[in-house]
């Protein structure tokens, strides 16, 4: 997996390529973790890239979604229809802003 991000002038850019899994969920955690530390709030994470999310990915945006919790937005965006239904089978479709 590999992970980027752009800053813009209303969030941050995250984007991920390759799957999101027990591996590679710390490493995605840390560095969006890292992005808010630094004090920015509002996270867009872009799923383009993301052909498979794992239930440790899943528990990862949950992780993340807490910690934005009362200052800013993460929204995640650009999910094929496959990463899409993994987030709507287990019921965490509903927990997020989805674009």
């Amino acid at each position: 997996m590999q992970v980027t991000k752009k800053k813009t002038e209303n969030a941050t850019e995250v984007f991920v390529e390759g799957a999101i899994d027990t591996l590679s969920s710390p490493k995605l955690l840390a560095f969006v973790e890292e992005i808010i530390a630094s004090g920015e709030y509002n996270i867009t994470v872009d799923f383009k890239g993301v052909d498979y999310v794992s239930s440790a990915g899943l528990k990862t945006f949950l992780s993340l979604s807490r910690s934005l919790e009362g200052k800013g937005n993460l929204i995640l965006r650009n999910m094929n229809a496959k990463v899409k239904q993994v987030f709507d089978i287990t019921g965490f479709l509903p927990l997020f802003n989805i674009q």
